[in-house]
């Protein structure tokens, strides 16, 4: 944030002091692919995008279009 409040967007940008107040969750017609050392992990055009005030957005993936299989299980978990 500057002196004089949150910083202005650049062209093509959105703010995240524009979000909501309240979290939403929408869907988005955006191609998400994760890619990790040259292998599609994921890929969809069915995310959903969480926005929460102040915060980047976080896009969720349906199960169905992640290749689970080059998945490593963890202990961690998060909510």
């Amino acid at each position: 944030m500057t002196e004089n409040g949150p910083p202005k967007p650049g062209p093509g940008q959105e703010s995240v002091w524009d979000y909501p107040v309240e979290t939403r969750i929408e869907p988005t017609d955006r191609h998400i692919q994760v890619v990790f050392d040259g292998e599609v992990v994921a890929d969809t055009r069915r995310a959903q995008r969480l926005l929460e005030r102040g915060r980047p957005p976080v896009y969720y993936i349906p199960p169905d279009d992640v290749k689970r299989d080059l998945l490593v299980s963890s202990e961690r978990t998060s909510t």
